[in-house]
Protein backbone atom coordinates (compact mmCIF):
# COMPACT_ATOMS: atom_id res chain seq x y z
CA UNK A 1 0.00 0.00 0.00
CA UNK A 2 0.99 3.36 -0.39
CA UNK A 3 0.30 6.35 1.70
CA UNK A 4 1.30 10.13 0.60
CA UNK A 5 4.32 11.25 2.13
CA UNK A 6 3.07 14.71 3.03
CA UNK A 7 1.01 13.25 5.54
CA UNK A 8 4.14 11.68 6.85
CA UNK A 9 6.95 14.46 6.81
CA UNK A 10 3.66 16.54 8.39
CA UNK A 11 2.15 14.10 11.19
CA UNK A 12 -0.88 14.30 9.35
CA UNK A 13 -3.61 11.62 10.44
CA UNK A 14 -4.95 9.41 7.65
CA UNK A 15 -7.75 7.13 6.68
CA UNK A 16 -7.95 3.69 4.64
CA UNK A 17 -9.89 6.48 1.88
CA UNK A 18 -6.15 8.29 1.91
CA UNK A 19 -4.22 4.70 1.21
CA UNK A 20 -3.82 3.72 -2.30
CA UNK A 21 -3.29 0.05 -2.28
CA UNK A 22 -0.79 -0.62 -5.91
CA UNK A 23 -0.86 -4.59 -6.60
CA UNK A 24 2.88 -5.11 -7.54
CA UNK A 25 3.13 -9.31 -7.95
CA UNK A 26 1.59 -12.29 -6.14
CA UNK A 27 4.23 -15.15 -4.83
CA UNK A 28 3.98 -17.93 -3.76
CA UNK A 29 7.22 -18.61 -2.43
CA UNK A 30 9.76 -16.79 -0.43
CA UNK A 31 12.41 -17.11 -3.05
CA UNK A 32 9.81 -15.93 -5.24
CA UNK A 33 9.62 -12.44 -3.65
CA UNK A 34 13.57 -11.79 -4.44
CA UNK A 35 12.74 -12.11 -8.06
CA UNK A 36 10.48 -9.99 -7.61
CA UNK A 37 12.65 -7.40 -6.39
CA UNK A 38 14.77 -7.36 -8.72
CA UNK A 39 12.50 -6.88 -11.30
CA UNK A 40 11.63 -3.23 -9.69
CA UNK A 41 15.61 -2.78 -10.05
CA UNK A 42 16.25 -3.19 -6.26
CA UNK A 43 19.24 -5.07 -4.80
CA UNK A 44 17.11 -7.66 -1.69
CA UNK A 45 20.85 -8.03 -0.34
CA UNK A 46 20.63 -4.13 0.12
CA UNK A 47 17.14 -4.16 2.16
CA UNK A 48 17.02 -5.22 5.65
CA UNK A 49 14.30 -6.57 8.10
CA UNK A 50 11.16 -3.92 7.74
CA UNK A 51 11.37 -3.92 11.82
CA UNK A 52 15.04 -2.08 11.64
CA UNK A 53 14.48 0.53 8.85
CA UNK A 54 13.59 3.09 11.21
CA UNK A 55 9.95 4.22 9.75
CA UNK A 56 7.72 5.26 11.93
CA UNK A 57 4.87 3.00 11.54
Amino acid sequence: MEIPKHFIDEGICFAEEDIDRVQVATVATSEAVDSVVRDLGIDPDSLDAPWKNDFPL
